[in-house]
Protein backbone atom coordinates (compact mmCIF):
# COMPACT_ATOMS: atom_id res chain seq x y z
CA UNK A 1 0.00 0.00 0.00
CA UNK A 2 1.46 3.28 -0.46
CA UNK A 3 0.84 4.95 2.41
CA UNK A 4 1.26 3.06 5.91
CA UNK A 5 1.77 4.36 9.74
CA UNK A 6 4.70 2.58 11.76
CA UNK A 7 4.55 2.74 15.47
CA UNK A 8 7.09 2.28 18.13
CA UNK A 9 7.50 2.17 21.94
CA UNK A 10 3.85 1.18 22.99
CA UNK A 11 2.94 3.10 25.93
CA UNK A 12 2.91 2.12 29.64
CA UNK A 13 0.46 3.66 31.38
CA UNK A 14 -2.51 1.54 33.09
CA UNK A 15 -5.46 0.72 30.76
CA UNK A 16 -9.41 -0.35 31.68
CA UNK A 17 -9.21 -3.30 34.51
CA UNK A 18 -10.81 -5.84 32.20
CA UNK A 19 -7.32 -5.22 29.56
CA UNK A 20 -5.10 -5.25 32.28
CA UNK A 21 -6.05 -8.19 33.85
CA UNK A 22 -6.13 -10.11 30.48
CA UNK A 23 -2.53 -8.62 29.49
CA UNK A 24 -1.35 -9.74 33.00
CA UNK A 25 -2.32 -13.10 32.79
CA UNK A 26 -1.30 -13.73 29.51
CA UNK A 27 2.30 -12.69 30.89
CA UNK A 28 2.51 -14.46 34.17
CA UNK A 29 1.88 -17.19 31.99
CA UNK A 30 4.99 -16.63 30.08
CA UNK A 31 6.40 -16.53 33.77
CA UNK A 32 4.98 -19.86 35.24
CA UNK A 33 6.44 -21.56 32.42
CA UNK A 34 9.85 -20.09 32.71
CA UNK A 35 9.71 -20.62 35.91
CA UNK A 36 8.81 -24.41 35.38
CA UNK A 37 11.43 -25.23 33.21
CA UNK A 38 13.87 -23.54 36.29
CA UNK A 39 12.59 -25.86 38.78
CA UNK A 40 12.90 -28.76 36.02
CA UNK A 41 16.82 -27.55 36.10
CA UNK A 42 16.81 -27.50 39.94
CA UNK A 43 15.29 -31.37 39.98
CA UNK A 44 17.52 -32.51 37.38
CA UNK A 45 20.77 -30.94 38.99
CA UNK A 46 19.74 -32.37 42.35
CA UNK A 47 19.19 -36.28 40.50
CA UNK A 48 22.90 -35.27 39.96
CA UNK A 49 24.04 -35.54 43.05
CA UNK A 50 22.78 -38.61 43.26
CA UNK A 51 25.71 -41.40 44.67
CA UNK A 52 25.46 -43.30 41.14
CA UNK A 53 26.66 -40.13 39.72
CA UNK A 54 30.00 -40.21 41.13
CA UNK A 55 30.83 -43.96 40.05
CA UNK A 56 32.14 -45.27 37.05
CA UNK A 57 28.37 -45.85 36.00
CA UNK A 58 28.12 -42.81 34.68
CA UNK A 59 31.00 -41.72 31.80
CA UNK A 60 30.22 -45.96 30.80
CA UNK A 61 26.12 -44.58 30.46
CA UNK A 62 27.32 -41.28 28.58
CA UNK A 63 30.05 -43.80 26.53
CA UNK A 64 27.03 -45.89 25.21
CA UNK A 65 25.22 -43.10 23.55
CA UNK A 66 28.31 -43.09 21.18
CA UNK A 67 27.18 -46.59 19.37
CA UNK A 68 25.47 -46.37 15.85
CA UNK A 69 26.44 -42.26 15.23
CA UNK A 70 28.54 -41.08 12.62
CA UNK A 71 32.25 -40.91 13.57
CA UNK A 72 32.09 -36.87 13.83
CA UNK A 73 29.22 -37.51 16.27
CA UNK A 74 30.77 -40.76 18.52
CA UNK A 75 34.31 -39.00 18.45
CA UNK A 76 33.65 -35.74 21.07
CA UNK A 77 30.93 -38.33 22.66
CA UNK A 78 34.08 -40.73 23.49
CA UNK A 79 36.16 -38.41 24.65
CA UNK A 80 34.36 -36.37 27.00
CA UNK A 81 32.90 -39.85 28.68
CA UNK A 82 37.02 -40.51 29.00
CA UNK A 83 37.68 -37.58 30.22
CA UNK A 84 34.61 -37.79 33.20
CA UNK A 85 35.57 -41.44 34.20
CA UNK A 86 39.20 -39.97 34.98
CA UNK A 87 37.51 -36.84 37.00
CA UNK A 88 34.52 -38.40 37.82
CA UNK A 89 33.46 -36.66 41.02
CA UNK A 90 34.60 -33.21 40.46
CA UNK A 91 32.90 -33.00 37.10
CA UNK A 92 29.84 -34.34 38.00
CA UNK A 93 29.83 -31.96 40.72
CA UNK A 94 30.47 -29.68 37.95
CA UNK A 95 27.60 -30.72 36.22
CA UNK A 96 25.49 -30.41 38.77
CA UNK A 97 26.19 -27.03 40.33
CA UNK A 98 25.62 -26.08 36.25
CA UNK A 99 22.11 -27.24 36.23
CA UNK A 100 20.75 -25.53 40.08
CA UNK A 101 22.19 -22.50 38.62
CA UNK A 102 20.28 -22.54 35.10
CA UNK A 103 17.37 -23.09 37.42
CA UNK A 104 18.51 -20.73 40.21
CA UNK A 105 19.22 -18.02 37.73
CA UNK A 106 15.69 -18.24 35.48
CA UNK A 107 13.92 -17.94 38.61
CA UNK A 108 15.88 -14.66 39.31
CA UNK A 109 14.14 -11.98 37.25
CA UNK A 110 17.37 -10.23 36.43
CA UNK A 111 19.12 -12.81 34.90
CA UNK A 112 16.47 -14.85 33.52
CA UNK A 113 17.80 -13.69 29.56
CA UNK A 114 20.79 -15.10 30.39
CA UNK A 115 20.03 -18.00 32.25
CA UNK A 116 17.41 -18.75 29.28
CA UNK A 117 20.34 -18.86 26.87
CA UNK A 118 22.79 -20.70 29.15
CA UNK A 119 20.12 -23.09 28.78
CA UNK A 120 19.85 -23.55 25.22
CA UNK A 121 24.16 -23.98 24.68
CA UNK A 122 24.07 -26.80 28.01
CA UNK A 123 20.77 -28.45 26.84
CA UNK A 124 22.12 -28.83 23.26
CA UNK A 125 25.53 -29.82 24.98
CA UNK A 126 23.90 -32.53 26.79
CA UNK A 127 21.83 -33.70 24.02
CA UNK A 128 25.06 -34.32 22.26
CA UNK A 129 27.74 -35.66 24.58
CA UNK A 130 25.09 -37.34 27.31
CA UNK A 131 22.58 -38.16 25.08
CA UNK A 132 24.20 -39.05 21.45
CA UNK A 133 21.43 -36.39 19.67
CA UNK A 134 18.77 -39.17 20.81
CA UNK A 135 19.98 -41.31 18.45
CA UNK A 136 18.50 -39.75 15.39
CA UNK A 137 21.63 -40.40 13.44
CA UNK A 138 22.27 -43.79 14.82
CA UNK A 139 18.81 -44.77 13.58
CA UNK A 140 18.11 -46.31 17.03
CA UNK A 141 15.45 -42.98 17.44
CA UNK A 142 11.93 -44.05 18.95
CA UNK A 143 9.39 -42.42 21.04
CA UNK A 144 9.14 -45.62 22.88
CA UNK A 145 13.32 -45.45 24.25
CA UNK A 146 12.25 -41.67 24.75
CA UNK A 147 13.76 -40.12 21.38
CA UNK A 148 14.75 -37.85 20.13
CA UNK A 149 15.65 -36.79 24.41
CA UNK A 150 13.99 -35.35 26.46
CA UNK A 151 16.37 -32.78 27.16
CA UNK A 152 16.65 -31.12 23.39
CA UNK A 153 12.85 -30.07 24.75
CA UNK A 154 14.39 -28.04 27.36
CA UNK A 155 16.33 -26.03 24.42
CA UNK A 156 13.28 -25.78 22.90
CA UNK A 157 11.45 -24.43 25.53
CA UNK A 158 14.40 -21.98 26.76
CA UNK A 159 14.33 -20.56 23.39
CA UNK A 160 10.77 -19.77 23.14
CA UNK A 161 10.46 -18.55 26.35
CA UNK A 162 13.17 -15.98 25.89
CA UNK A 163 12.50 -12.20 26.36
CA UNK A 164 12.82 -10.16 23.08
CA UNK A 165 14.11 -6.50 22.98
CA UNK A 166 11.85 -6.11 20.23
CA UNK A 167 8.33 -7.46 18.99
CA UNK A 168 7.03 -6.06 15.58
CA UNK A 169 3.43 -6.78 15.03
CA UNK A 170 1.26 -5.94 12.04
CA UNK A 171 -2.49 -4.70 12.33
CA UNK A 172 -2.37 -6.72 15.97
CA UNK A 173 -5.95 -5.87 16.19
CA UNK A 174 -6.96 -5.89 13.04
CA UNK A 175 -10.77 -8.51 13.12
CA UNK A 176 -10.79 -8.71 16.94
CA UNK A 177 -14.12 -8.24 18.41
CA UNK A 178 -13.69 -5.37 21.86
CA UNK A 179 -12.83 -7.21 24.01
CA UNK A 180 -10.01 -8.72 22.34
CA UNK A 181 -9.40 -5.46 20.96
CA UNK A 182 -8.74 -4.38 24.83
CA UNK A 183 -6.51 -7.30 25.55
CA UNK A 184 -4.21 -6.95 23.04
CA UNK A 185 -4.01 -3.11 23.79
CA UNK A 186 -3.47 -4.41 27.45
CA UNK A 187 -0.98 -7.18 26.56
CA UNK A 188 1.22 -4.34 24.49
CA UNK A 189 1.34 -1.94 26.80
CA UNK A 190 2.41 -4.97 29.72
CA UNK A 191 5.03 -6.00 26.95
CA UNK A 192 6.22 -2.81 26.68
CA UNK A 193 6.36 -1.95 30.72
CA UNK A 194 8.60 -5.43 30.87
CA UNK A 195 11.51 -3.18 29.02
CA UNK A 196 10.30 -5.11 25.43
CA UNK A 197 9.82 -2.45 22.06
CA UNK A 198 7.02 -3.26 20.37
CA UNK A 199 6.70 -1.98 16.63
CA UNK A 200 3.24 -2.08 15.58
CA UNK A 201 2.51 -1.75 11.65
CA UNK A 202 -1.03 -0.23 11.43
CA UNK A 203 -3.70 2.34 9.61
CA UNK A 204 -6.21 2.14 12.75
CA UNK A 205 -4.95 5.25 14.17
CA UNK A 206 -7.49 5.38 17.16
CA UNK A 207 -5.41 2.69 18.29
CA UNK A 208 -2.45 4.34 17.89
CA UNK A 209 -3.20 7.33 19.80
CA UNK A 210 -4.08 4.58 22.84
CA UNK A 211 -1.06 2.60 22.93
CA UNK A 212 2.10 4.56 20.94
CA UNK A 213 4.07 6.41 22.39
CA UNK A 214 6.73 7.43 19.00
CA UNK A 215 5.43 7.36 15.77
CA UNK A 216 6.80 7.13 12.14
CA UNK A 217 4.72 8.21 9.06
CA UNK A 218 5.74 6.34 5.80
CA UNK A 219 4.33 7.46 2.42
CA UNK A 220 5.23 5.39 -0.90
CA UNK A 221 8.07 4.06 0.60
CA UNK A 222 9.54 7.38 2.57
CA UNK A 223 9.54 8.39 5.83
CA UNK A 224 7.96 11.93 6.19
CA UNK A 225 7.81 12.04 9.77
CA UNK A 226 9.02 10.30 12.90
CA UNK A 227 9.05 11.82 16.65
CA UNK A 228 6.60 11.20 19.68
CA UNK A 229 2.81 11.68 19.41
CA UNK A 230 3.18 15.33 21.31
CA UNK A 231 5.33 16.61 18.64
CA UNK A 232 3.16 15.00 16.00
CA UNK A 233 0.63 17.11 17.37
CA UNK A 234 2.60 20.03 16.85
CA UNK A 235 2.65 20.07 13.26
CA UNK A 236 -1.20 20.55 12.87
CA UNK A 237 -2.41 24.42 13.81
CA UNK A 238 -5.49 24.58 16.65
CA UNK A 239 -8.11 26.72 15.84
CA UNK A 240 -10.33 28.68 18.14
CA UNK A 241 -13.93 28.48 17.17
CA UNK A 242 -16.14 31.02 18.62
CA UNK A 243 -20.13 31.00 19.36
CA UNK A 244 -21.34 34.04 18.89
CA UNK A 245 -24.46 36.12 18.15
CA UNK A 246 -22.28 38.41 15.16
CA UNK A 247 -19.60 36.36 14.00
CA UNK A 248 -18.69 39.35 11.33
CA UNK A 249 -17.21 41.32 14.05
CA UNK A 250 -15.95 38.24 16.23
CA UNK A 251 -13.93 37.47 13.01
CA UNK A 252 -12.42 41.16 12.95
CA UNK A 253 -11.83 41.17 16.49
CA UNK A 254 -9.55 37.91 15.74
CA UNK A 255 -7.82 39.08 12.87
CA UNK A 256 -6.82 42.13 14.67
CA UNK A 257 -5.46 39.80 17.34
CA UNK A 258 -3.20 38.55 14.53
CA UNK A 259 -4.66 35.02 14.40
CA UNK A 260 -4.36 33.77 10.93
CA UNK A 261 -7.04 32.49 8.57
CA UNK A 262 -10.06 34.17 10.64
CA UNK A 263 -13.42 33.45 9.13
CA UNK A 264 -16.73 33.88 9.99
CA UNK A 265 -19.55 31.30 9.24
CA UNK A 266 -23.48 31.36 10.17
CA UNK A 267 -23.20 30.99 13.66
CA UNK A 268 -19.66 31.39 14.98
CA UNK A 269 -15.93 32.81 13.68
CA UNK A 270 -12.28 30.85 13.78
CA UNK A 271 -9.15 31.27 13.24
CA UNK A 272 -5.69 29.42 14.01
CA UNK A 273 -4.76 29.89 17.31
CA UNK A 274 -0.88 30.26 16.90
CA UNK A 275 0.91 31.30 19.64
CA UNK A 276 -1.95 33.64 21.25
CA UNK A 277 -3.24 32.80 24.55
CA UNK A 278 -6.99 31.29 24.45
CA UNK A 279 -7.25 33.18 27.85
CA UNK A 280 -6.36 36.57 26.08
CA UNK A 281 -8.20 35.61 22.78
CA UNK A 282 -11.69 35.50 24.99
CA UNK A 283 -10.76 38.28 27.46
CA UNK A 284 -10.31 40.61 24.04
CA UNK A 285 -13.32 39.27 22.38
CA UNK A 286 -15.71 40.02 25.47
CA UNK A 287 -13.30 43.46 26.15
CA UNK A 288 -14.50 44.22 22.37
CA UNK A 289 -17.81 44.11 23.32
CA UNK A 290 -18.44 40.11 21.49
CA UNK A 291 -21.00 38.13 23.01
CA UNK A 292 -19.44 34.80 23.71
CA UNK A 293 -22.05 31.60 23.44
CA UNK A 294 -19.15 29.30 23.10
CA UNK A 295 -15.33 29.38 23.15
CA UNK A 296 -13.50 26.23 22.36
CA UNK A 297 -10.08 24.76 21.21
CA UNK A 298 -9.80 22.52 18.08
CA UNK A 299 -7.01 20.36 17.45
CA UNK A 300 -6.60 18.72 14.15
CA UNK A 301 -6.96 14.27 14.55
CA UNK A 302 -4.26 12.08 14.06
CA UNK A 303 -6.36 11.15 10.81
CA UNK A 304 -6.12 15.20 9.43
CA UNK A 305 -2.17 15.05 10.46
CA UNK A 306 -1.99 11.62 8.74
CA UNK A 307 -3.43 12.97 5.69
CA UNK A 308 -1.98 16.22 5.80
CA UNK A 309 1.51 14.17 5.75
CA UNK A 310 0.66 11.49 2.76
CA UNK A 311 -1.79 13.47 0.99
CA UNK A 312 -5.70 12.67 0.45
CA UNK A 313 -5.65 10.03 -2.08
CA UNK A 314 -8.61 11.50 -3.77
CA UNK A 315 -10.94 14.02 -3.36
CA UNK A 316 -13.15 13.73 -0.63
CA UNK A 317 -15.09 17.08 -0.34
CA UNK A 318 -17.92 15.98 -1.76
Amino acid sequence: MSESLAVGHAQTRAAGRAGDTAGVAALDARRKLQLGLGVIWVLDGILQFQPSMFTKSFPAMLAESAHGNPGVVAGPITWSANLIDHHVVVLNAIFATIQLALGLGIAWRPTVRLALAASIAWSLAVWWLGEGLGGILAGTASPVNGAPGAVILYAIAAALLVERDLIVLDEPTNGLDPQGTREVRALIRQIAADGTTVFVSSHLLAEVEQICTHVGVMRTGRLVFQGSLPELRRTGASRVSVQTADPEAAAKVLTALGLADAMAAEADASAILGDASPEQVCAELVQAGIGVRGFAIASPSLEDLFVGLTGEGFDVSG
